[in-house]
């Protein structure tokens, strides 16, 4: 089998290829870096050293697309001819070309993908081998082209043809069994979403599957799996697939680790910066702006594996031991996998099995780890909610009993209700008494002007030659007797309207001094010339039902005439204070006897007397009706009825 051994030339190691043991070199310490974007052809490249520099470590081609040259002289002490593969690894592109001369001279050249066609490849290494032959003493070198979208190291090696077709079988079966277990825990993942109906588990299998769709497309068995004619489609895919992946990670990290619940700001801006940067990813992926979409989410990855990390750090420092220590395995194992693969592309570890599978193990422990803790919290949640519907169900019970002592309470109360009713009931006699009362009072006062009519016919009826004066008076008894009947009925019907609380009077601007002037002179009329009179001291404009406020009047000065002497004198004034109206009606002498005065408050009452006090308790109602009030007042020399009314209108003062 080949040994190896290098030697200096022109400032660069040349790998010597001897027989012996070993089946596969790594190219550290032995690869020059030239120019990027150089104008040179890669033959003139191939003949100019000095353009180049060795590298100590791995290459890397950063963040742009710019084309990095990396050059490599191979030389063999094999005494016939042999053939090595060299693979790079890993990259996420097939912009690889590699060029060297012929025996006569002329540049040759192969693209990655050409030695097998994407339908055909079982995975992605072999777009990434390019085979090299050389012959028994020759010195030859080569130029590599990248046009890489990895902002990581990239590790070559040079491979005896068998040793890499047995490491190739090795890494299908690992790949086979990694995508097999995604793809069993997805299934899984579709059932028990159904039979769970839990979103957290939906989510969950969501992110599943974009992991499983990210890693057919970067390993190469979608291409292997499925003929698609677009050979973009695997690159953007795997890119929009790794852009989704973030979103479901924030939607799941936020809901396991409780950070909406306990800290729902910081929620808020953790998931609006992970759908921002899958927005901006797979609008990276629909411009087909790949290299922007690997090096937009790789960055995003480190910070969002570290607040993880972090989150989970602090959920174990401030006590919640359990639930912190589940978190760090969760998220810790994941971001442990990352920083290993960084670590491994970077040169800084050396590359064996567990370094180059540390991301694919690391991130099926955190699936694994993340599936049990999502059952266990559902498992959690549907026994809280049992204890909760237990306690719901207590709760339940309590009530109802505590609504047995309220119905009894409540029959206790519906007999205190029906001793109420009967007293109800007792008071409603009385009221039907009282409306009796009302019949037998209004019969009365009808009587009166019907008498003065009649008495007034027969006059007429006796002394049809009676001087026209005389005729004149007695028409206008009967006039003021039929003014008195049609008064009586209207307060009547206003003690209807008064008694039904949801009625209210019209209002209209009324100027008061001449409304005033004409009822008195009708009052007068009605009351056979009795002593009335009108002494006003302003004039104001109000807004009032000026039929309410006849009946008011009328049945004041009704009052008076009723239960004074005929010669006593009635006078009404208009009087203005401040915001408030006065409407007086006065009388001298002694005023009321005490017991009628207090029938403004009694429905239907009477005095002593037998007189109806009735007038007096509508006269009140009426005040109230028209936002004032009615008072009694006796004066040094008489008495007098006042009537407070609000002024809402401009007023002028004679």
């Amino acid at each position: 089998m080949p040994m190896v051994c290098f030697a200096q030339v022109a400032g660069a190691s040349v790998l010597e290829l001897n027989p012996g043991q070993q089946e596969v070199w790594s190219l550290t310490g032995f690869l020059s870096a030239g120019p990027q974007e150089s104008e040179k052809t890669p033959a003139e490249l191939l003949q100019d050293s000095s353009l180049f520099t060795p590298l100590s470590g791995m290459p890397a081609w950063g963040f742009s697309s710019q084309t990095h040259w990396l050059r490599l002289t191979l030389e063999s002490n094999f005494t016939d001819r042999h053939l090595w593969l060299l693979e790079v690894d890993p990259v996420f592109t097939d912009h690889l070309t590699l060029y060297w001369e012929d025996a006569q001279g002329e540049l040759q050249k192969l693209k990655a993908g050409d030695l097998v066609q994407a339908s055909e490849r079982p995975f992605n290494l072999p777009q990434q081998v390019f085979p090299l032959e050389i012959k028994p003493g020759e010195q030859k070198t080569f130029l590599l082209s990248i046009a890489g979208t990895n902002p990581l190291f990239a590790d070559l090696s040079l491979w005896v043809p068998e040793a890499f077709i047995e490491s190739a079988q090795h890494r299908h079966f690992y790949m086979s069994a990694y995508l097999a277990v995604l793809a069993l825990m997805l299934l899984l993942g579709v059932i028990y979403s159904g039979l769970l109906q839990d979103k957290t588990y939906a989510f969950y299998t969501l992110y599943v599957m974009t992991q499983l769709a990210f890693q057919l497309a970067h390993s190469g068995y979608l291409g292997w799996l499925v003929n698609i004619p677009w050979p973009r489609f695997p690159d953007l895919l795997a890119s929009a697939s790794v852009s989704l992946s973030l979103a479901f990670f924030a939607l799941l990290f936020s809901r396991l680790t409780r950070m909406r619940q306990d800290f729902p700001q910081l929620a808020r801006y953790y998931l609006l910066t992970a759908w921002v940067v899958a927005a901006t990813g797979l609008t990276f992926v629909f411009l087909d702006r790949y290299i922007l979409v690997s090096s937009w989410i790789q960055l995003y990855i480190l910070m969002l594996t570290a607040f993880a990390v972090i989150f989970s750090i602090y959920r174990l420092v401030t006590g919640e031991t359990r639930l912190g220590s589940a978190y760090l395995l969760i998220f810790g194992v994941l971001a442990l996998g990352v920083v290993l693969r960084i670590l491994r592309e970077q040169s800084f570890l050396p590359n064996n099995f567990w370094t180059e599978n540390a991301m694919y193990l690391g991130t099926l422990v955190h699936l694994l780890a993340m599936q049990f803790m999502i059952v266990l919290s559902i498992n959690q949640s549907r026994q809280a909610n049992k204890e909760e519907l237990e306690k719901g169900v207590q709760q339940r019970t309590a009530e109802l009993q505590e609504r047995n002592h309220q119905l009894l309470a409540s029959h206790q109360e519906n007999l205190a209700l029906q001793a109420d009713l009967h007293k109800s009931l007792e008071k409603e006699s009385q009221t039907r008494q009282a409306q009796q009362d009302f019949l037998r009072m209004v019969s009365n006062e009808f009587r009166t002007p019907l008498t003065v009519i009649d008495g007034a016919l027969t006059l007429l009826n006796m002394q049809q030659d009676a001087e026209a004066i005389t005729r004149a008076s007695w028409l206008e008894r009967i006039r003021g007797a039929q003014q008195r009947l049609v008064s009586l009925v209207d307060t009547s019907l206003w003690d209807q309207r008064l008694a039904d609380d949801d009625w209210q009077p019209s209002r209209i601007q009324l100027d008061l001094l001449p409304w005033m002037l004409q009822l008195t002179e009708n009052l007068r009329r009605m009351y056979n010339d009795r002593n009335l009179a009108f002494q006003p001291q302003a004039s104001c404009q109000l807004e009032v039902d000026p039929e309410m406020l006849q009946m008011l009047l009328q049945s004041l000065v009704d009052t008076l005439v009723t239960h004074l002497p005929p010669e006593v004198e009635i006078t009404l004034g208009l009087q203005l204070e401040q915001e408030k109206l006065l409407i007086q009606v006065t009388t001298p002498g002694k005023g009321l006897l005490p017991e009628l005065v207090d029938s403004m408050q009694t429905r239907y009452g009477k005095s002593q007397n037998r007189k109806s006090g009735s007038g007096l308790y509508l006269a009140g109602a009426a005040a109230r009706k028209l936002g004032g009030v009615l008072e009694y007042t006796l004066l040094p020399q008489g008495a007098s009825f006042v009537v407070t009314l609000p002024i809402k209108t401009n007023k002028k003062v004679a």
